[in-house]
């Protein structure tokens, strides 16, 4: 053993055995490679879009607005630098495939590469979903209070709904990162062929497992609330407005959130199509791996674009406009809606509940 390794515990690598497994063949790697290198493309550009529209409206977002920009811009960094990981290791393994590898000089350094940054590429590619659900959970708190706004769900039953679902959104959340960062360290064993794949497995499988119930419960709960929600508000629209106002459905500010929410819930269930294509893949034919790298990165890219165009729905004039007519002609508010000169959107452009509690009645805001 060289004596650059002399600061590891000599018996680690006395154990290993560098010729063992195998290196992913040249037609893999070459289309991993251009997947990866065409995605790195695709989410700078989506990555600097974000960044130039969050310069342009810094004077004017508030503190969630921020949030949900820092959000998604950590959504697309994680998964820009895991594809520069897999990037890193495809060229290896295509370095090492015009080689006979087997007998290279410094085989154990190449190995080593290949080991690094294949499980960091598999724990920064996890870690998007952790993400997803942190995003989804943070504008599904939003929906909810607007929806409870509109008079779509009670007073009463909200605080339930709402807290509930953070709860399990929160705790997903720290439950993948958990999983994340133990099935890297399993990973990392499988590579070096000191731990059997067989162990390592049942960890990836819980982790989607986690993911896959808490975007069935957000998609349930997110479907029967907009469905109530829009059938609230298009029933009071039609009886208050008149011919020249009346907007058509498709049109209406609450049918785009409505729309751009059902597309980014179910945008996040290609990444349990990727990961199951992902393991057929592994098991059955390592040459179509680049087909859940490609589901992989086009759905954080279709996920992350419904985010930035709820942007403006969410917070916009005719939106909040709709809301107010609501709730003046419910009747449950006297006199006109008072607003509040200053602003924090906690709502999709509907006044914050801390305000409503305080008031006992959920009102509006500009």
């Amino acid at each position: 053993m060289t004596e650059s390794y002399n600061f590891l515990p000599i018996t680690l690598f006395q154990t290993i055995n560098a010729t063992q497994g195998k290196i992913s063949e040249a037609p893999e790697n070459i289309s991993s490679l251009s997947n990866s290198a065409f995605y790195v493309i695709v989410l700078s550009i989506l990555l600097g879009v974000l960044i130039g529209y969050a310069i342009k409206l810094r004077d004017e977002m508030k503190r969630k607005q921020k949030i949900l920009f820092l959000l998604t811009g950590l959504l697309v960094g994680v998964d820009i630098v895991a594809l520069c990981f897999r990037i890193v290791y495809n060229g290896t393994s295509l370095y090492m495939n015009g080689r006979k590898w087997i007998v290279l000089p410094n085989l154990l350094d190449f190995r080593i590469v290949l080991w690094v940054f294949a499980v960091l590429e598999n724990a920064f590619s996890f870690a998007t979903i952790m993400t997803i659900t942190i995003i989804i959970g943070f504008l599904q708190d939003m929906f909810l209070t607007t929806a409870a706004a509109a008079r779509a769900i009670s007073r009463k039953v909200y605080p339930y709904i709402k807290w509930s679902l953070f709860t399990v959104n929160m705790v997903t959340g720290g439950t993948l990162g958990l999983v994340i960062v133990l099935n890297a360290i399993l990973n990392l064993l499988v590579k070096m062929t000191l731990l059997n794949k067989a162990l390592a497995v049942p960890f990836q499988i819980v982790l989607l497992c986690f993911y896959f119930i808490a975007n069935v419960i957000n998609l349930v709960t997110f479907t029967v609330v907009s469905t109530r929600l829009l059938h609230v508000v298009n029933k009071t629209s039609s009886h208050v407005s008149t011919t020249k106002e009346k907007v058509p459905f498709m049109n209406r500010p609450f049918t785009k959130i409505v729309g751009l929410m059902s597309g980014m819930i179910l945008s996040a269930f290609l990444q349990i199509v990727a990961a199951i294509i992902g393991f057929l893949t592994s098991t059955f034919a390592s040459h179509l791996h680049m087909l859940d790298y490609f589901l992989h990165s086009l759905g954080i890219v279709i996920f992350s674009v419904f985010v930035l165009l709820l942007y403006s729905p969410l917070w916009n004039e005719k939106c909040e406009k709709e809301a107010e007519d609501h709730v003046r002609k419910t009747g449950t508010k006297k006199g006109p809606i008072q607003h509040q000169d200053k602003k924090e959107p906690g709502t999709f452009n509907i006044q914050s509940m801390n305000n409503s509690e305080k008031q006992e009645e959920v009102s509006t805001k500009v």
